[in-house]
């Protein structure tokens, strides 16, 4: 039981477990495709079976704490997410930032090759 203290419990996203998994499976899926290299992928990412990676894809069950957040460090689309359950979507904004630097930086190196190739 709870001390009585005055203060409010934080109030819980009402997610399911399998709402949640439902969610990340669709963005795997999204990203990678429903291939069996996807699955192939997820397992490297996640160092778990193929059996569960295919159930994650599948959105038949929920990744761990631990999975997760080895899925999310690889995946744009399970960072997304993560951050539109926890009601976190203006940082969405941060990760479209991070792609569009490294594109640019990317172009840059180009314009210099090919600068220098015609010195």
């Amino acid at each position: 039981m709870l001390p009585k203290t005055g203060r409010r419990l934080p109030k819980i996203p009402p997610y399911s477990d399998l709402e949640i998994a439902d969610a990340i499976g669709r963005a795997l899926a999204e990203e990678l495709g429903g291939t069996r290299r996807a699955t192939k992928t997820v397992m490297r990412w996640a160092n778990v079976s193929e059996r569960g990676a295919r159930a994650w894809i599948n959105g038949e069950s929920c990744p761990s704490c631990r999975h997760l957040i080895l899925m999310a460090s690889k995946s744009r689309a399970v960072m997304a997410v993560i951050l539109r359950l926890s009601g976190h979507e203006e940082h969405l904004i941060s990760l479209d930032l991070a792609e569009i630097e490294k594109g640019l930086v990317a172009v840059v190196e180009r314009l210099r090759a090919l600068r220098e190739v015609g010195s």
